[in-house]
């Protein structure tokens, strides 16, 4: 009957089947089995099942599961200290721990009625977390015990500040940690404890309602005493709490707790927020304002984070305003007027007291209203007016509390949307400034472009440099990450021609060779053409040009290969920055196709675990000037994305002239007035790589002409690019084959964003 619906269990306790329980256990302590015999009576009424039937601590258990009701009256009849004392006295029977578990679990659950429980003295100063604990400890292997353990401390940690730390103090961590390590299997224990749950987010990275409960649990966690906070940073939970928020970016309950934890764990000491700095907290919750801008929730949990760590030391202040926090808060407080007052906070931290965010001194009080005078009252009447009149001055004292209230609100709102607008007013007029300057360099280096040109090539000193060769700006990627090149560059401004048809041999002889090495090697099935400018399907090189993008272009991809090289040379492998392969490699097919890519690196001694290589883009001559311009990111997508969305890009010459003619579109591509079109050849960056194959990328991989699983999808997590090789006669779908020595036809590279390819040269071509 008690582990029935709620009035089961109800009618057996209005029954004193709880004070019968508690009186034979009191009775009969050393004696298990008379407890059991005695009870089981009582739980065979109680038509508990099988497992429990002869235990005095099960009828306690689902008693105590019942309503709130049901779990006061079990407290009342002394069914905690029965549990505790039994769980005491036969510490070496796993069945009375197992149960004994189950009933503290019960009763420490969340509620009106069970929050006073524990709030006044029940189950955590009864000694509830250190009997779980023991009892863990003691039987480990016992995996309901643990479960139940487990929960019970989980619901006991939702108590007050208090009960958090009696939890902390008592082990509990600690004990959740040793059950996970004995049943890593079982995902119901990987979700309590500090250090648990962060371990447990870093084996389930990929399992977004795990990553949601423990972004979750960190949050309730870290909400405690400051030694509870600690726990949870220095059990790593800033760290698993930013790669759970990066790795599901989309997940917007997700976001909303990990900004929550971050801002918990943030709060207090420099060295706890110097740690959610350090573990990329500031990094994440600027990406989860900047995806969900339109969720107030993760607007102002995400203000509250960066305004905690604002607080901090300088190097924290510099890190926000790195990752683009600055923005984020301005952002954050146009679109959600409640976000203001944290807002506010966060900039006078970042920038300084502005002035325009400072409350206004609240007005003083009105005088409170005069009693009213009655003529000769009795003792009575004057008790009365008294009271009539104290109530009246509550009230009144409210109405102002509350217009104060309203006002200060009011301005803080106006004073906020004001230095707000003088922020971002500041930031165009400075933008405006940037880009005039800007436009002026650009006039002026074109207006001396040909003189220029022409004097520099004619007066490089041959005898400097080896055999006469030097570098042209363009080859920047190849000198910075390489030893062997350290010639000196040359400025080609806009553009510069280091290589025509028909002229002297150029002076750019190392990029020369590498570019027409790359196009002679470009035919279908990497045959070559007739003469080395002439492809198999007849496109003929007709000269190279060497762009000179904005060093900041170039600068940051310096930046982005060298961040991508340390972070896989200090993390594990596998892991975050060194992942393996979803569904394996089972047939080797992906090992062979990166190969095959690995073929097409280029030298890069200053590096250790990133490499660069050189690839092509085909496109229009107006795309082609954009991308020289502005870099990759103006690149539209025409072409649905087969392998992934990203930036396309190949190592075949052919296949990339056919994308440059428009073969692939419904109206061709038109050449320039000399009759040609156009290759974009960039550094590229490609990362950690995923090669596509049938096997496991396919739905129907024998079914030549199906689409990829990846189509239209982001990339595979914790990946920057896919690689793939493809069949013209299936539709341009991935073949395999790489490990057998097929010969492929063309390939694909998709990069994860556009910062990943550097334009450098234009190869200039006529089609047949």
């Amino acid at each position: 009957m008690a582990a029935g619906d709620d009035p089961c269990p109800q009618a057996v306790v209005g029954a004193g089947g709880a004070e019968a329980v508690v009186t034979a256990m009191a009775s009969h302590t050393a004696d298990v089995e008379l407890q059991r015999l005695c009870c089981g009576a009582l739980r065979n009424m109680a038509g508990g099942d099988d497992t429990y039937t002869q235990e005095g601590c099960g009828a306690l258990q689902n008693m105590a599961g019942g309503s709130n009701v049901c779990i006061q009256a079990v407290v009342d009849a002394g069914a905690l200290g029965a549990a505790l004392a039994a769980m005491g006295g036969h510490a070496a029977d796993a069945e009375v721990q197992r149960v004994g578990c189950g009933t503290l679990q019960n009763i420490a659950d969340s509620g009106a009625c069970n929050q006073a429980v524990v709030d006044t003295g029940g189950v955590v100063n009864a000694g509830g977390a250190a009997a779980v604990v023991a009892a863990m400890g003691r039987h480990i292997a016992d995996l309901k015990l643990q479960r139940s353990g487990c929960g019970a401390q989980q619901n006991m940690a939702l108590g007050s500040d208090a009960c958090k730390q009696a939890v902390v103090d008592a082990d509990g961590a600690a004990a959740v940690v040793a059950a996970m390590g004995r049943h890593a299997a079982d995902v119901e224990l990987q979700r309590c404890g500090p250090a648990t749950v962060v371990a447990s987010m870093g084996g389930h990275a990929t399992d977004v309602q795990l990553q949601r409960d423990g972004c979750g649990a960190l949050q309730n966690m870290a909400a405690g005493s400051d030694a509870c906070k600690q726990a949870v940073v220095d059990a790593g939970g800033a760290t698993a709490v930013a790669a759970a928020m990066g790795g599901h970016a989309a997940d917007v309950e997700l976001q909303r707790a990990g900004c929550g934890a971050l801002q918990n764990m943030a709060a207090g000491s420099d060295a706890r927020k110097q740690a959610v700095v350090d573990a990329g907290g500031a990094a994440a919750v600027v990406a989860a304002m900047g995806g969900h801008a339109a969720d107030e929730e993760v607007q102002r949990a995400g203000c509250g984070a960066l305004q905690n760590m604002a607080a901090g030391s300088d190097a924290c202040k510099r890190a926000i305003v790195g990752a683009g926090g600055l923005a984020a808060l301005v952002a954050a407080g146009t679109a959600h007027p409640p976000c203001h007052a944290p807002v506010s906070v966060a900039v006078r931290h970042l920038l300084g007291d502005l002035g325009a965010f400072a409350p206004a001194a609240p007005a003083p009080p009105p005088p409170p209203p005069s009693a009213a005078v009655v003529p000769l009252p009795t003792a009575a009447e004057l008790a009365e007016a008294e009271r009539a009149r104290q109530r009246a001055e509550q009230r009144a004292q409210q109405e102002q509390a509350q217009r104060e209230e309203a006002e200060q609100r009011a301005r803080a709102s106006q004073q906020g949307q004001h230095g707000l607008q003088q922020q971002l007013t500041a930031a165009q007029q400075t933008l405006a400034r940037l880009q005039a300057e800007n436009a002026q360099l650009r006039a002026a280096s074109q207006s001396a472009r040909t003189s220029a040109i022409d004097r520099l090539v004619d007066t490089v000193d041959s005898s400097s440099l080896a055999g006469g060769t030097v570098l042209s700006v363009a080859a920047g990627p190849l000198a910075h990450f390489n030893s062997q090149y350290q010639s000196v560059r040359r400025r080609c401004y806009s553009g510069l021609d280091i290589w025509p048809a028909v002229a002297p041999p150029s002076p750019f002889g190392v990029e020369v060779t590498m570019l027409r090495r790359l196009w002679a090697e470009g035919g279908r099935g990497r045959r070559a053409g007739p003469i080395q400018e002439t492809l198999p399907m007849g496109f003929t090189l007709t000269r190279i040009e060497a762009i000179d993008v904005p060093a900041s272009d170039r600068h940051a991809f310096y930046n982005l290969v060298e961040q991508m090289d340390s972070r896989r040379s200090s993390g594990a492998i596998p892991g975050p920055f060194n992942p393996v392969y979803p569904g394996g490699d089972r047939t080797g097919e992906k090992a062979a196709v990166f190969a095959q890519l690995r073929a097409r690196f280029l030298p890069r001694d200053k590096l250790q675990n990133q490499n660069i290589m050189l690839a092509l883009h085909g496109c229009s001559h107006e795309v082609s000037d954009s991308v020289c311009r502005d870099g990759f990111a103006v690149v539209p997508y025409r072409d649905e994305p087969w392998f992934g969305r990203g930036l396309y890009l190949t190592t075949y010459a052919e296949y990339a002239c056919r994308y440059a003619t428009g073969e692939f579109k419904e109206q061709r591509n038109p050449p320039n007035s000399a009759g040609e079109h156009v290759l974009i050849a960039a550094f590229v960056a490609p990362g950690m790589v995923y090669p596509v194959s049938r096997k496991p990328d396919y739905t129907r991989p024998s079914n030549l002409t199906s689409s990829s699983k990846l189509k239209d999808r982001a990339l595979q997590p914790q990946f920057n690019s896919h690689y793939a090789f493809v069949s013209a006669a299936h539709n341009y779908e991935c073949m395999d084959g790489a490990r057998d020595g097929t010969v492929m036809d063309y390939d694909e590279l998709v990069c994860e964003i556009p910062q990943q390819a550097l334009p450098a040269y234009r190869l200039y071509f006529r089609a047949p």
